[in-house]
């Protein structure tokens, strides 16, 4: 799939793959603050944004989509970051295509499969079916809409959600996402990189780091602990003051993260 992506900067290339609901246009702000220490691409992911629409939805393909692109930047290697559903889309692109990683960053997600049962999980099916049963079309105004949509979900992050995925074309209001393959896949976004077996594991040496939010309830204690064994030079680190949106929340601890990737590879490249 041909991506809609846009590009920043000058120097080793970094993708940053956004989050579900989310566009590449959420991370300019850090893109142009990396833009003297990376040539940074932004992809929209598939489903999202102003990239195409498909029935089909993992983080196996929208690894494959991103590789994809690389390819066609002529782009053999590079860091690759991401947030949420694109932090775990950058860890299963990193253990497939390792010699093509230069360093990973994982923003607040774990990299390992979720349980059905979790609380973002049903947060997410809700979401996703709001949005659903909801056609902007029908409404004239947009407040309109916003307001009837604060009806159904009062917290403060749903409602901007739904605001930042609500688009007019030719007069009407439409979603900007495919809300009905999101929902149609949303188990598999359950999906991760294998925990570590005692028996056998296998390893990446590559620079990584994760960032987790002090407030977040997405990565839990045995996530760390599993993150160290695949990754043996990870590098785990709290964002202060942040829920799950890190780079809302504390847009510099994302920024710090990312440029150290590459003082940690030269590090590594020293020894």
């Amino acid at each position: 799939m041909k991506l809609f992506f846009r590009k920043y900067g000058t120097g080793p290339a970094i993708f940053i793959l956004h989050g579900l609901y989310g566009s590449s246009d959420n991370w300019i702000n850090i893109a142009r603050a990396l833009g003297n220490r990376f040539t940074v691409i932004l992809p929209d992911m598939r489903n999202h944004g102003r990239s195409p629409w498909s029935d089909d939805h993992s983080y196996e393909l929208m690894s494959g989509d991103v590789i994809e692109l690389a390819d066609d930047l002529g782009i053999p290697d590079f860091f690759i970051a991401g947030h949420s559903m694109g932090g775990k889309t950058a860890s299963i692109l990193a253990v497939n295509n390792p010699l093509r990683v230069s360093g990973l960053f994982i923003g607040d997600i774990s990299p390992f499969p979720y349980s059905a049962d979790g609380a973002a999980n049903e947060l997410h099916r809700e979401i996703l079916r709001i949005m659903n049963t909801v056609d902007p079309a029908m409404y004239k105004f947009r407040s309109e809409l916003e307001e009837y949509l604060t009806t159904l979900a009062g917290e403060k992050t749903t409602r901007l959600v739904f605001a930042k995925n609500i688009i007019r074309e030719k007069g009407q209001m439409k979603w900007r996402l495919n809300a009905a393959a999101l929902l149609s896949n949303i188990d598999r976004f359950l999906e991760g990189i294998n925990r570590p077996s005692d028996a056998v594991t296998d390893k990446y040496y590559f620079p990584v780091i994760m960032l987790k939010g002090d407030r977040s309830i997405y990565i839990e204690e045995r996530d760390i602990d599993d993150l160290i064994k695949v990754f043996p030079h990870a590098n785990v680190r709290i964002a202060e003051n942040c829920g799950h949106w890190i780079h809302t929340d504390n847009p510099t601890a994302v920024i710090n993260s990312l440029e150290d990737l590459v003082a940690l590879k030269r590090r590594k490249e020293s020894h």
